[in-house]
């Protein structure tokens, strides 16, 4: 069993694109490009991750656990990579703001 299952809804119901997003120092690493909500399925279709990041060539064990916990990419701007959050990885969320309780190390870059 998942022991943030519990948490992924309400932290869902206050993320949305465009909000900004800290790394456990306080870091500002960017902003919600994309939401990707957890599937309950054990196997998910690959088909559901999205076509732009399907391009960057993750393995299949990546997407599928990628997919069953549900991430969000964190954009990051033109001279850094792009970042993949998944939704056990968030701490909380205020109006606007998405706090991470890791680094921007631990972080997937993409």
């Amino acid at each position: 069993m998942d022991p943030f299952e519990d948490t992924k809804p309400n932290v869902l119901s206050q993320i949305d694109e465009g909000h900004a997003v800290f790394d456990i120092t306080g870091r500002k690493l960017g902003k919600i490009g994309y939401i990707q909500y957890p599937s309950y399925s054990s196997t998910p279709d690959l088909a559901e991750f999205p076509v732009d990041l399907t391009a960057k060539k993750l393995p299949d064990e990546l997407v599928y656990r990628l997919l069953r916990a549900g991430f969000i990419c964190v954009n990051t701007g033109w001279l850094s990579k792009d970042r993949l959050v998944v939704l056990d990885q968030i701490a909380g969320a205020t109006s606007g703001e998405i706090f991470l309780k890791v680094s921007d190390e631990d972080l997937i870059s993409i």
